[in-house]
């Protein structure tokens, strides 16, 4: 199987972590929900690898007659906020949050945790 790419480039930790709650609701669609369900799982333990990632997403567009974009957008964009959070993975997959100091932390699609406050950023 060729490389799987969005279209910005090669599938990446923070595509999926990104994704990962859209490419479910495409998986159910698509019949493809048990191996959504067994890869979740295995990105709780940090098992899964981007190859099967991607290998889901190919099955998932075979069954759309127009596959969706898979863009990791940055959620800080022009926000005014103060609270940064980053990825609690050791993945550290890019992903970059900012919230108001009073919002919970948000969460990590891929690990399915708190994001991680930034520091001296």
């Amino acid at each position: 199987m060729g490389e799987s790419r969005t279209p910005r480039g090669p599938l990446s930790w923070a595509d999926v972590c990104l994704s990962k709650d859209r490419l479910r609701q495409r998986a159910k669609e698509g019949g493809l929900l048990p191996a959504w369900r067994d890869l979740d799982r295995s990105s709780q333990e940090q098992q899964d690898t981007l190859e099967e990632w991607a290998a889901l997403w190919d099955a998932v567009d075979a069954h759309r007659a127009a596959a969706g974009g898979y863009n990791v957008r940055t959620d800080d964009e022009d926000a005014g906020s103060s609270v940064a959070y980053g990825c609690p993975s050791v993945r550290q997959c890019g992903r970059r949050v900012v919230t108001e100091p009073a919002d919970p932390a948000p969460e990590c699609r891929l690990a399915r945790q708190p994001m991680a406050p930034e520091r001296g950023r």
